[in-house]
């Protein structure tokens, strides 16, 4: 959306942003002082180029309601097949529903795992939905590069938001 290109055509690849758009944003990010002025270029960045975009109101309505969305019965009230509302999202976004359920697990997974103790994981896993405590460990493995234990264990992590995009209050 940010690019009028297909975020599919582009998903699980690093093209170089200048193929895409002409700016200066690589340079600021190299000559950024901190991880967190990085996210304000980059959130700056995108929240300018989704100004000047139209953005598709049935993506938009999934992204606000977050973890409270129905497939089916918003493809009913926009008048569209499941398959057209799972199309059009992975279109918009580059990642199937069942992947966006599985960043969404994860984010929630890793607010509660901030406060949380080894003997917790268990019941953790079952809480977010996951069969078994393994399926839980693999998914969060994949997001986060580490396990849960690892996660816990290090008390420096979980702290920071589970949300990448800049908030804007924050300034």
């Amino acid at each position: 959306m940010f690019f009028g290109i297909s975020a599919e055509a582009i998903t699980n690849l690093m093209p170089d942003l200048t193929w895409i758009d002409k700016t200066t944003l690589p340079e600021q990010l190299r000559s950024a002082a901190s991880h967190r002025q990085r996210v304000k270029l980059v959130s700056g960045y995108l929240l300018e180029k989704l100004s000047k975009r139209r953005p598709d109101t049935v993506i938009q309505e999934i992204f606000s309601r977050r973890h409270d969305f129905d497939a089916w019965l918003l493809s009913k009230q926009h008048r569209l097949s499941e398959r057209q509302l799972q199309r059009r999202f992975k279109h918009n976004t580059g990642i199937s529903f069942a992947k966006f359920n599985r960043i969404l697990r994860f984010e929630k997974a890793l607010s509660r795992l901030s406060a949380a103790r080894y003997g917790d994981l268990t019941q953790l896993a079952y809480e977010l939905g996951y069969a078994d405590q393994a399926h839980f460990i693999k998914d969060f493995s994949e997001f986060a590069g580490i396990t849960p234990y690892t996660f816990v264990q290090q008390e420096n992590l979980g702290g920071e938001s589970s949300s990448f995009i800049y908030a804007a209050d924050e300034a």
